[in-house]
């Protein structure tokens, strides 16, 4: 019997392009065994955090490409 996958996502709190974080990651994505699997997230266009439009989610974090149906965002 085949295990479920196991899928990471991969937030790197720097968004320097050479970033020693961001190296680990790739690292890791490279270096996982199957079944699981690391999807690094691109969070340069991401707003930073206000709580004043907490209940507001802005187009860019709904619209996220590694936002996924299984995800709850509110």
């Amino acid at each position: 019997m085949a295990q479920a996958p196991i899928r990471i996502l991969g937030v790197c709190g720097s968004l320097r392009k050479e970033s020693y974080n961001l190296f680990a990651l790739k690292a890791a994505q490279r270096l996982i065994a199957s079944p699981a699997s690391i999807t690094i997230a691109d969070i340069s266009k991401l707003p930073l955090f206000n709580q004043d439009t907490e209940n507001e989610p802005n187009s860019e974090v709904t619209s996220h490409p590694t936002c996924d149906c299984e995800a709850q965002l509110s």
